[in-house]
């Protein structure tokens, strides 16, 4: 049996620069994506350590609210090198619960709040550890060689609410032989509900033990809080528990490539516009639990597989998320009747634009949908031939 290799006392250090505007941060994202659709996106000798924290949670976990607050510390301190799936098990099940989750704290866990960082065992005989660790041990996974690239691309059509992920990999660096495993989980913020399920038990409430005392954060909110906002929540694996075997040879070798693609049709109760695709490759040495490591991980939000622009041989849609305008343009030898209709990302109809087009070269200023700011999919229907055309996106920020 392989184990899993010690960190090499001369690491790099992935640093990370963190925007001041959410808007520059997603234009940032963008212009990935840009690239990337254009042939110019590429893996660089070293890849970017990615470090993937998991949470195992319950609604039921009166001190499981203090551990989310450390959570939220821990993303604002390393906002693009911290990955979150909170799993809801380990302490009784919830309207959250999910088999994999269940399975997966019957492997690591006795209880909750605690918390597996890469899972590595650190040292000891057991991954898991409590919120207090959680910190330290973000920071020494950080300081570690990652190995292997990720890069996700999803694509999201909301008429059929089926999601499309393609997770490519390669090799940037030799690591240790092992048994190298592909994993791809599908998460979601802003769940809430409620009842016993979704309302959040709170120790720290002055209705209850008052645990920190009076100047806890959580002291003047009700015990349980209802309508709770559970973030990362841990919905869908699309791949086997313990992930996809033969994704790399057992000692790969830099330039290695892989990929492959997964589809999904979300569920209805499921917001695609606040979930986020998770992939991490992981170390599968043998039975033994501890040799599960994860070598480095990646997430991707739905939202961005309708940032696509759309065009055809007539029309081509114009983005401007800073303005926030969206444009038409079109090429087309006759006057032309057009439909535009916005969707939400969970196929709800908005409002819809009639548009007469004269022939010729023509830009037009499309009037956006009343609601507030999110994720818009058009469609366009040509009056003339009928056709609808693919999605676009308008974020307005």
């Amino acid at each position: 049996m392989v184990s899993i290799p010690e960190r090499p006392e001369n690491t790099i250090m992935a640093f990370s620069t963190v925007y001041d505007k959410i808007s520059a941060f997603r234009m940032f994202r963008l212009l990935l994506v840009f690239f990337f659709f254009n042939g110019m996106f590429f893996f660089p000798g070293q890849a970017q350590k990615k470090v993937l924290l998991e949470k195992f949670s319950s609604s039921w976990c009166g001190t499981c609210p203090a551990a989310n607050l450390e959570i939220d510390t821990l993303l604002l301190k390393h906002p693009e090198n911290l990955i979150v799936v909170v799993h809801h098990s380990g302490f009784w099940s919830d309207s959250m619960t999910i088999k994999e989750s269940t399975l997966l704290a019957q492997e690591f866990t006795i209880g909750t709040p605690t918390g597996m960082v890469d899972r590595y065992p650190f040292g000891g005989n057991r991954v898991v550890s409590l919120a207090g660790s959680w910190e330290s041990r973000v920071e020494r996974q950080l300081d570690t060689l990652s190995y292997i690239q990720l890069d996700i691309q999803p694509e999201y059509d909301p008429s059929n609410r089926l999601l499309k992920v393609k997770v490519a990999t390669q090799v940037a660096t030799a690591p240790p032989p092992g048994d190298f495993r592909l994993h791809v989980y599908l998460t979601e913020n802003g769940v809430t509900g409620s009842g016993i399920g979704y309302d959040q038990q709170n120790y720290y409430s002055s209705t209850h033990t008052g645990t920190g005392g009076p100047n806890h954060p959580l002291y003047a909110l009700p015990h349980p809080i209802p309508n709770y906002v559970h973030n990362h929540v841990m919905r869908v694996a699309l791949t086997d528990f313990w992930g996809i075997q033969g994704a790399f040879a057992d000692a790969p070798q830099p330039g290695d490539q892989w990929s492959r693609t997964f589809e999904y049709e979300v569920d209805p109760k499921f917001n695609p516009s606040n979930m986020e695709v998770v992939a991490f490759v992981s170390y599968h040495n043998g039975p033994d639990r501890l040799q599960r490591s994860v070598v480095n991980a990646n997430a991707e939000e739905v939202w961005d597989g309708i940032s696509v622009p759309v065009s055809s041989d007539a029309y081509h849609l114009q983005t401007d998320p800073i303005l926030q305008t969206v444009a038409l343009q079109a090429a087309i030898t006759s006057d032309r009747s057009l439909e535009a209709s916005w969707y939400s990302v969970d196929g709800k109809l908005l409002s819809s634009q009639a548009l007469r087009l004269p022939a010729g070269n023509t830009t037009t200023q499309l009037t956006l949908p009343p609601t507030a700011n999110g994720v818009y999919v058009l469609y366009l229907s040509d009056g003339f031939q009928e056709v609808r055309f693919r999605t676009a996106l308008f974020s307005r920020y």
